[in-house]
Order: structure tokens, then sequence, then C-alpha cells
């Protein structure tokens, strides 16, 4: 990695606004702790449409999963 900031061929995606966030967040935490979806997922799939800022994907890995819920 050079570190040069190169044009890619695809536009920028757009911010994910906390208003959108908000929204989907409750049903997103349910496919987590449902065990449907992993952390992971959710904020790959989310990014693939919209740009997650970093408190964003931190509320997202804060939800609890299966795995984690009897440690």
């Amino acid at each position: 990695d050079t570190g040069e900031i190169t044009q890619s061929a695809t536009p920028a995606l757009p911010v994910y606004t906390d208003e959108q966030f908000a929204k989907n967040l409750p049903m997103w935490r349910g496919l987590i702790e449902s065990g449907k979806k992993t952390h992971d997922q959710i904020i790959a799939m989310v990014s693939s449409k919209a740009t997650l800022n970093e408190d964003q994907i931190s509320m997202i890995q804060a939800t609890v999963t299966p795995e984690t819920e009897g440690a």
C-alpha cells in the first residue's frame, strides 16, 4: 500500500444517518440475538449500502449474542 489516494470506479457510499441507524438497530439486534446473523454479517450488509461511523459499528458490536450471553 503506497498510501496514495486513488479514484475508485464506484461513487462513494452515502453516510448512514443516525436517524436511519436508530430505526434499524433494534431489528439488527434481534437478528444478532437470535443467532440468525453475526455482528460482522450485519456490518458487512449495511456497509455495502452506506458508510457506518465508528460509533455505529461499536453499537452493533455491543449487541449480546447467544454465545456471549452465557459467558
